[in-house]
């Protein structure tokens, strides 16, 4: 062991060499601990200019990009700041000094960040001295110069399109990136931050490796910078470089899977019509990209998607065919879209795996075992189940993150239906994530934490409104995947690839179990809103499902099952169960589509329906009096529920009898009569129908009106029968006194009103 005293940053450290236990490697012990976020503060200050604040306009302004524009009497607006009118302009004027904190920038690369976020999604127009520089929803940072030159000034302009609601300025800065002659100081600052992160997910070895991130800050000469004195702070940032790579072992024991992927929402805040070219843009900018990076791997689900291409531009789906028979496309989901998993029949749910697996299967002969819906307002309990027996085990979601309240426990863990099916889950902490290094290792070491698997699979990737991995993404990745970079194995790969290397663990990692539905606390209004959307759906489903039932039964008499009509209902059904637009979250020109939708439906199933159970009703046996009347009874148990028909006599009736197969006379009314047609509209209850079968009621001519006795009696503002006694309040109309005369007690508490019915705003 050996002992020095040595200057650092205007201080004397004794410094003490373990050279003996670390050979190759001699490990700085001090005296004092160092202030490594003042450190971090100081290195970020030196390779970022903040821009705030910026000149702000609400509404739209003719040519707001022009250099020349007078925007002296604009808004002055912070980042952080918040608005909610709608459109708006931003504009800074920066002129480049010659250094920022310290850090002479000649000949450094300059980029904008900028970020924009609302409660919708914020569409940016960016302009460099009137130059239109780039656009889009999630904008990567852009290169302001490729050679910073002091005193060259930019007008940076900013148009965010939004249609409204709360939207925030979280980002406005220019970050340096050095020179190739010079190291990087934000390389460096970003790889101490990624080390000190890992090391917290340490527990047993943290002190062999913390010694190296401690050398490597103390050898950093800030005071250079404080100085002007550039080389010597160069030097010492190269010196900080060498003394923090030992490290790097330690970093390698952790892994980051970078899956690409665009999450497309098929209609949200534009039609189904804009994501068919969402699409085609996102999917073509996609196999570009694989041209260029080969290494590069894209994943997504929903077929619909697909089937889009496969119609429209069937030469791009030839050219993704292609990717997917390499492995660099991954098809995950199984399902038609990624639809809400709530408020659909369990049918429905069940279809959108069967004609999703199918797509997928006769299309690129894929066998999917990835249930992927990371943006669904919830998922209910059965979903494992359904899961499983469409040939899935696993399942990848984000949105439970998304909780107003209780934080979800799990990030990889079983999830177990009712019926004990079971399917491994992993909880990314976002679908759209950039590639930056230091939140990605940050999302890597909480992972670690909360599971002990030392992979993690991050999805990045623009999307809602598509866009999917940008260039600047994978060039990032490039960097930190590179030999020199000292950071965590970082690699492109697929979302099967990463569930099997979490089987190969799951002894070690012993995941917990959930058995539970997945409630998403937010987004409730979802199960009221657009309330006829939702009646349209469910009516839809339980058509199409009678049809199918009886179309079946009539293709045993030969009739040809109409295959190709109810795959062509189902599939506009499945469509419009997507997770904004049944939920109601949608915009207006949506739901005038899913009507349109709805009623193409309609005249499927009716028209299908209709012909089988005419099929069915040919080989039914219906001599006898008056007119035959057949009840079809399409669920699995019997019924004895109310029926009502429209029936047409050969002679005008004024009224009209019921008749059971053996010839009892039931209760029935004539609701209305039509003296021109014959007509007669009559309701009835039929008692005990089979379950998918039917049964044969008579309907005939009456020269009376049936008396029906009725124990009900009404007495001023009380009505009672053999069961209940009610009494009504005549100002509130208030229900005062509900009497339950076979438990013999009021139901009421009497200093309350009953059936008081509220509505909140």
């Amino acid at each position: 062991m050996t002992m020095a005293w040595k200057r650092w940053n205007g201080a004397f450290l004794m410094v003490m060499t373990l050279a003996s236990l670390f050979p190759g490697h001699p490990l700085p012990i001090f005296a004092q601990s160092i202030d490594r976020a003042a450190i971090f503060k100081r290195l970020e200050a030196a390779t970022t200019l903040p821009l705030s604040p910026w000149r702000f306009k609400e509404g739209h302004v003719l040519r707001g990009e022009a250099v020349d524009l007078d925007d002296s009497t604009w808004t002055l607006f912070p980042v952080g700041g918040e608005w909610s009118t709608g459109p708006a302009w931003f504009r800074y004027r920066v002129t480049l000094p010659p250094t920022i904190g310290g850090y002479d920038i000649r000949g450094a690369r300059l980029r904008l960040r900028i970020r924009i976020v609302g409660e919708n999604p914020v569409h940016l127009t960016v302009f460099f001295n009137g130059e239109k520089r780039a656009e889009g929803n999630d904008l990567d940072p852009i290169v302001l110069t490729e050679s910073a030159r002091p005193g060259d000034t930019f007008v940076i302009a900013v148009r965010a399109d939004v249609p409204g609601g709360r939207t925030w300025v979280r980002a406005g800065q220019l970050e340096v990136e050095a020179p190739p002659s010079r190291p990087d100081p934000r390389t460096f600052l970003q790889e101490a931050q990624v080390a000190e992160v890992l090391l917290n997910v340490r527990k047993n070895d943290r002190s062999r490796w913390e010694p190296y991130l401690e050398a490597a800050l103390r050898r950093l000469d800030l005071d250079a910078l404080d100085r002007g004195d550039q080389q010597t702070f160069d030097r010492s940032l190269h010196e900080a470089r060498e003394a923090l790579a030992p490290i790097l072992p330690m970093l390698r024991e952790f892994s980051i899977r970078a899956v690409g992927n665009s999450h497309i929402d098929l209609a949200w805040l534009w039609p189904w019509t804009e994501t068919v070219e969402i699409v085609r843009d996102t999917f073509s900018t996609v196999l570009q990209l694989m041209a260029e990076f080969q290494e590069f791997t894209f994943t997504h689900g929903a077929a619909q998607t697909y089937a889009w291409m496969e119609e429209k531009y069937p030469k791009l789906f030839e050219q993704i065919r292609q990717r997917v028979r390499e492995g660099r496309w991954e098809i995950v989901g199984g399902v038609w879209v990624e639809s809400d998993m709530n408020l659909p029949h369990g049918e429905s749910l069940v279809r959108q795996f069967l004609h999703g697996t199918r797509y997928f299967k006769e299309k690129f002969g894929a066998e999917v075992r990835v249930g992927w819906n990371p943006d669904a307002f919830g998922y209910n309990w059965q979903l494992p189940q359904i899961l499983k027996k469409s040939g899935m085990d696993f399942f990848v979601t984000q949105k439970i993150f998304w909780n107003e309240v209780t934080r979800f426990p799990y990030r990889l863990f079983w999830w177990e239906a009712p019926d004990g099916s079971r399917v491994l889950t992993y909880f990314p902490n976002h679908y759209g994530n950039p590639i930056e290094p230091v939140p990605m290792a940050k999302d890597l070491a909480d992972y670690t934490a909360a599971t002990g698997h030392r992979e993690y699979m991050h999805l990045y990737g623009v999307g809602d409104h598509g866009g999917g991995p940008t260039r600047s993404m994978l060039e990032t990745a490039a960097r930190w995947r590179s030999a020199g970079a000292i950071y965590p194995r970082l690699f492109f790969g697929t979302v099967h690839e990463f569930f099997e290397r979490a089987m190969a663990e799951l002894p070690r990692l012993n995941p917990p179990v959930w058995r539970d539905e997945l409630y998403l606390e937010t987004h409730r209004g979802t199960y009221t809103s657009q309330a006829t959307t939702k009646r349209n759906n469910r009516q839809s489903e339980i058509l199409l499902l009678n049809a199918e039932k009886f179309a079946s039964l009539a293709q045993l008499f030969g009739r040809a099952y109409p295959q190709s009509d109810l795959d062509v209902a189902w599939k506009k059904v499945l469509f419009n169960q997507f997770h904004d637009i049944l939920p109601g979250s949608s915009i207006a020109a949506v739901y005038r589509d899913a009507d349109r939708d709805y009623a193409e439906v309609r005249r499927i199933g009716r028209e299908v329906l209709h012909d089988a159970l005419r099929e069915l009703a040919d080989r039914i046996h219906t001599k006898g009096p008056g007119l035959p009347l057949i009840v079809f009874n399409p669920l699995s148990w019997a019924r004895t529920d109310v029926v009502e028909a429209i029936l047409t006599f050969p002679d005008p009736v004024l009224e009209v009898e019921v008749r059971d197969p053996q010839g009892r006379r039931l209760i029935a009314e004539t609701i209305e009569r039509d003296p021109q047609t014959n007509r007669v509209r009559v309701r009835f209850i039929a008692e005990d129908v089979p379950p998918l079968g039917y049964k044969v009621f008579r309907v005939l001519p009456a020269t009376r009106r049936p008396s029906l006795r009725s124990s009900l009696s009404v007495n001023g503002l009380t009505m009672e029968n053999e069961f209940l006694r009610v009494t009504v309040d005549a100002r509130s109309g208030c229900l005062t006194s509900l009497y339950d005369k076979v438990a013999r007690r009021e139901v009421l508490d009497d200093s309350r009103c009953g059936n008081l019915l509220q509505t909140f705003f």
